[in-house]
């Protein structure tokens, strides 16, 4: 069993005991399923170290002079038996699931020299989310008196300091640091000097913002400069400033923008700055393109680069933002109303403008054409030197042009022209297939394409004896699966009943397929049935037998054939179906354009168990093989968009 880290929480009092005596109380309410050890050095308080004396769970030392804030925490640290050190103010309040979930970001997978909370007045009102240092070694508490973005409420960031008013370090590496240095006695700025030592050999400091501590700030040494104890704050910072020039003449001046700069740094040193544009928050859910996208996004984050996506549209945040967050990935938009409609306070970074001016981005990539052609021209002006990546989700006009051709009346969202002129206006667009990569370099040569085919599933094994469904997926929000449907209900369904001599249902999932079930049942009674959209799609892969995609139109490679063919099932599709995909999966799938050759298929597939046991083998070897092409091929992918990015800066 694995034991929880021993914690010692130590706090230094000179005078205002009632105060230690409250910030005590706030620890012993903690939720931390560890050792708590308490500790608290008495500065030779007037009057003496008040009821704190008379705690039996308190280690108390009590000086006989006051030596100020730095040396008596170094002396209760020499005396500490923890694995971790919570050094913390007596001015504070520390919520009761702050203490485990500092500690659980300090034990992580990525190493950590400090962890800081996120401070509040008691009003609410952020006070710090992170401190970040200028060239001058002034400070700035991030989001100070503002309303920040959801997500970074939510997820780990760098920050250059962490307050001593609550900061979480290993025991061994404080101790091994010297501590506090005297220099900087009897107060400010050792903090802020010991998180520089770390950051300089590689021990970040990390925001863990679902911490909460609430300070009262100011409470035991004032906010006059000029005077008292605050007085060495500024004689200090002429000590920082000497010591760290060299590091800080790197530093920019400080401002918001400077600040989110430096939280959002890139986790390795060629790492870039990444922003992707898009309409919406992916719900990978429920369509495979948005799949696709969160595939590209984990990618880069695991790569070591700073990502982060801002959606014109912010909805679903409650489920698909905290997805992102869990991958790393922190999300911007203006969100709409809670549960019960009571408008919420826009934070003060939400807009795509707002981005582009404060960060300084390596790349920007934009999903849909449609988008891209609004944003290039703002993106070019703010960030010149960034590359611009269009991200075509599948070539639009290349599905309209099918769309006609097949005799299907089908919506537009841009024409071919403009569409063309958008990828034009770009340093290169990521394709839904090789196909569409081909399709690019014939239409406009010379413009760099990278194909990222929709994501791939890991192959899952199925019992045999379950598999009795037609099953058919996809997202009716977008129309080639609403077409391909109603292909069934009018052509291939009763084809299929006719060769079979009994009607074979086509099990409809995905998201709002309920909302045509009326319209399919009037057309051909007992041909489909629908089950609507499911949060987990093994178990109806689980029951399917074949998996029948009649698309009659649409681009790209279709994320619904390459999920089919990860859990083992045969499938059986067009050659639009097909389109883009590697030989051997071309060779899994049986493909037929003709509604009476399909249907003689399906209807072998459905009863012959030789037939398809040989279909099904087919199947779960390209679901394998897909699967170790796409991690082969994600790797070449992230280099891509870098050699994007250094092409575009040396062109600007």
């Amino acid at each position: 069993m694995v034991t929880s880290p021993s914690v010692s929480v130590q706090l230094v009092q000179w005078g205002k005991t009632d105060l230690t005596v409250r910030s005590l109380a706030s620890v012993r309410r903690s939720d931390y399923d560890g050792d708590i050890e308490l500790l608290v050095y008495d500065n030779a308080s007037p009057g003496g170290p008040g009821a704190v004396a008379g705690m039996s769970d308190v280690a108390l030392t009590q000086g006989d002079e006051n030596v100020g804030f730095g040396p008596a925490h170094n002396r209760l640290a020499a005396d500490a038996s923890g694995d971790l050190l919570l050094i913390l103010n007596n001015d504070t309040v520390v919520d009761p699931r702050a203490l485990s979930r500092l500690v659980a970001r300090v034990e992580g997978a990525d190493p950590a020299g400090a962890v800081t909370p996120q401070y509040r007045e008691f009003d609410g009102r952020v006070l710090e989310m992170g401190g970040y240092l200028g060239g001058g070694g002034e400070g700035w508490q991030l989001f100070r008196n503002l309303t920040p973005p959801p997500s970074l409420c939510r997820m780990p960031y760098r920050s250059t300091y962490g307050s001593a008013a609550c900061l979480l370090v290993r025991r061994d590496e404080f101790l091994g640091y010297g501590g506090f240095d005297d220099v900087f006695a009897p107060a400010y700025y050792e903090d802020t000097d010991l998180c520089m030592k770390l950051r300089r050999d590689g021990k970040p400091v990390i925001v863990e913002p679902t911490a909460i501590v609430y300070h009262y700030e100011g409470a035991t040494a004032g906010r006059d400069t000029s005077q008292g104890l605050k007085a060495f704050q500024t004689r200090n910072r002429s000590r920082f400033l000497q010591r760290w020039a060299d590091d800080l003449a790197a530093f920019p001046s400080m401002n918001l923008g400077a600040a989110l700069t430096q939280a959002m740094s890139p986790l390795t040193p060629k790492g870039q700055r990444i922003l992707w544009l898009s309409p919406h928050l992916p719900k990978p859910d429920r369509e495979a393109g948005h799949a696709r996208m969160v595939a590209m996004l984990d990618a880069l984050k695991r790569s070591g680069d700073a990502v982060a996506l801002w959606a014109e549209h912010a909805t679903d945040a409650e489920r698909y933002g905290l997805m992102l967050e869990t991958l790393g990935v922190p999300w911007f938009g203006l969100a709409r109303a809670g549960r019960w409609g009571i408008p919420q306070p826009s934070p003060v970074i939400s807009t795509a403008h707002d981005l582009l001016s404060r960060i300084p981005w390596d790349v920007v990539v934009i999903s849909f054409p449609e988008l891209a052609q609004r944003m290039i021209p703002e993106v070019r002006k703010m960030r010149p030197t960034a590359a611009i990546v269009v991200d075509d989700v599948d070539l639009h006009f290349v599905r309209h042009e099918r769309a006609l051709a097949a005799g299907i009346s089908a919506p537009m969202g841009i024409d071919k022209e403009s569409e063309l002129a958008t990828y034009t206006a770009s340093d290169g667009v990521i394709t839904a297939s090789d196909h569409e990569s081909a399709v690019l370099d014939s239409e406009l040569p010379g413009l760099p394409t990278w194909p990222f085919a929709v994501s791939a599933n890991e192959p899952v094994e199925h019992p045999d004896h379950e598999r009795r469904h037609l099953t058919f997926l996809g997202n009716f929000d977008h129309h080639p699966n609403v077409d391909a449907v109603e292909w069934w209900v009018h052509e291939l369904g009763p084809a299929v009943a006719n060769r079979a001599g009994e009607t074979i249902p086509l099990r409809v999932v995905g998201t709002r397929s309920d909302a045509f079930e009326g319209a399919w049942a009037a057309a051909g009674a007992g041909l489909v049935e629908v089950v609507g959209w499911v949060p987990d799609l093994a178990p109806e892969f689980a029951s399917a037998r074949v998996f029948c995609a009649p698309l009659r139109y649409g681009a790209g490679t279709k994320g619904k054939i390459l999920a089919a063919l990860a859990h083992g099932v045969p499938v059986v599709t067009t050659s639009i179906g097909a389109e883009g995909n590697h030989d051997v999966v071309l060779d899994a799938l049986v493909v037929a354009d003709d509604p009476d050759e399909m249907a003689e298929v399906l209807v072998e597939l459905m009863s012959d168990d030789g037939a398809w046991a040989q279909r099904r083998s087919l199947a779960a070897a390209a679901g394998r093989l897909i699967w170790e092409r796409q991690r082969a091929q994600t790797a070449e992918f992230v280099d891509w968009l870098h050699r994007r990015a250094r092409h575009a800066m040396r062109a600007g």
